[in-house]
């Protein structure tokens, strides 16, 4: 075989210390297959099979090892939670002397398919970023790399649950149903209030809610209330998708606020009238040095209506004014309503039932000094007093001992004016019904709280405290807070002071 001389050197030392000048490189013979020798020790360029190949006794010719190349992967994107199975394309790769890591990390099992193919099982998990040259192949001792990109499924910024609840007809601001890295945000399984919209780009909650159709009226304990629930998917721009669950609240409002003539839940002022009729009166308190606005003892809120007599204190007591319409001789006073939640910090000198002092009680509701009153006596068992027309000062009666106050702890109560009678519930719980008269003396048009006698007899007046108070009338049946003789459930929060 024919030997190519190296420039500058003689046929001498061909093949002893053999060097050029770094410009042309050593030569070796080159030749198609056809062309192998049977010579021993050949070195040779297979150019048919674009290798280097060697013989030792010219039967068999062993090819260098040539090094991997990478020309693809697939999937494209790799999840960074790993355990993906990925395929590698490429060249050159070697059964049983191939190995693969991702950043370092070697995977759970690589499968050669062939000099072209690998499959890898198990990715090692890795931060989502991007990788540069960061997957090495090794075959034969020789490297191939390929940048490869790692993206983990959008992860959203708020726990999955309720985003709020909301006064009905509001709006519900900015809730953030969104996700960190999500492109696309839509609503999957369920659907959004009425009104209310999702933003694609960034699942932004934003619009007014419907109104609530229910007409529960006591609507503070949440009977009333109803709960939208639907799942957000947020889909990444490599169309990985992450879902979460959420719900809004629409609270139902009082469909009886328009015909509320006295509400008092959360105020610093004790003449502040928040009831919603739009023909409201105003509020006098008659001693504003024992009747304040209490921040010790409250029910809901940060305060309540603190009422602190003693023996020569006189009128620790508020006036409501209210239309001649629903003066208490009136008709328009049917089905008045006053409701709210007490404490009785003292039962302090109140006379028995049935004796001529009875209607100058501790007492919840009544009018001016002596023409209407529902006060307790020295048990804590409640009664109505009433001043008629025709039979003057009526001791018309008490409710059963399951209603007594006690004291030194918050109750709820009902009590409700119809044409003939007065119907009281505490706590829940239906007490029963006392007798009216309809034939009402004439009375100032006002209702007073915390006990009617004028004069010095703060001895006898309510001593403790009441919040969220609400008193309603319309003189109609239907505008009845309850009916029957049924139980309600007592409220959970403070008055809800906007109507439905």
């Amino acid at each position: 075989m024919a030997i190519s001389k190296i420039p500058g050197k003689g046929t001498n030392n061909l093949f002893n210390n053999i060097s050029d000048a770094g410009t042309e490189g050593t030569k070796v013979a080159a030749g198609t297959t056809a062309q192998r020798g049977s010579t021993t020790g050949q070195i040779r360029f297979n150019s048919t099979l674009s290798r280097f190949e060697a013989t030792t006794d010219g039967s068999q010719f062993v090819k260098f090892g040539s090094p991997p190349t990478i020309t693809s992967i697939s999937p494209t994107l790799l999840d960074s939670a790993g355990g993906e199975t990925v395929v590698i394309t490429g060249t050159n790769f070697e059964v049983g002397g191939t190995t693969v890591t991702f950043d370092g990390t070697a995977p759970s099992s690589i499968t050669v398919n062939s000099s072209t193919q690998i499959t890898v099982t198990g990715t090692p998990a890795k931060s989502a970023a991007t990788y540069s040259n960061g997957l090495v192949v090794t075959a034969d001792g020789a490297n191939a790399t390929f940048t490869f990109t790692t993206s983990g499924t959008p992860a959203f910024t708020t726990s999955a649950g309720s985003l709020g609840s909301f006064n009905e007809g509001t709006s519900v601001g900015t809730l953030v149903g969104g996700t960190d890295v999500g492109t696309a945000h839509a609503v999957t399984t369920g659907s959004l209030p009425s009104g209310v919209s999702i933003a694609s780009a960034n699942g932004n909650i934003t619009g007014t809610l419907p109104a609530n159709t229910n007409t529960s009226t006591i609507p503070e304990n949440a009977t009333g209330d109803t709960t939208t629930t639907f799942t957000v998917t947020a889909t990444d721009a490599e169309s990985q998708t992450s879902t979460r669950q959420f719900s809004i609240g629409n609270k139902q409002g009082d469909p009886l606020f328009s015909k509320t003539y006295y509400a008092n839940s959360d105020t610093s002022n004790t003449t502040t009238n928040e009831g919603g009729a739009s023909d409201k009166g105003s509020v006098t308190n008659n001693n504003s040095s024992t009747l304040t606005s209490g921040t010790t003892t409250k029910k809901f809120g940060s305060r309540a209506l603190s009422f602190q007599p003693t023996g020569s204190d006189q009128n620790t007591n508020l006036d409501i004014a209210v239309p001649s319409t629903y003066n208490f001789k009136n008709s328009g006073s049917d089905y008045m309503t006053f409701d709210g939640w007490g404490y009785l910090e003292t039962n302090q000198n109140n006379e028995t039932w049935a004796s001529g002092q009875s209607y100058g009680n501790q007492g919840f509701i009544g009018v001016d000094n002596t023409y209407m009153s529902i006060s307790i006596d020295s048990t804590g068992r409640v009664g109505f007093y009433q001043y008629t027309a025709s039979n003057g000062g009526q001791y018309k009666g008490q409710w059963a001992t399951t209603g007594n106050i006690s004291t030194g702890s918050w109750f709820h109560f009902v009590f409700q004016f119809e044409n003939n009678q007065v119907r009281y519930w505490k706590d829940g719980t239906y007490i029963g019904t006392v007798p009216r008269e309809s034939s009402n003396s004439g009375t100032p048009s006002s209702y007073r709280i915390g006990g009617t006698l004028s004069g010095g007899q703060g001895n006898r007046h309510w001593k403790g405290y009441f919040d969220e108070l609400r008193l309603t009338i319309s003189g109609n049946s239907s505008d009845a807070r309850l009916s029957g003789s049924g139980s309600y459930t007592v409220p959970t929060e403070g008055l809800r002071l906007f109507t439905t």
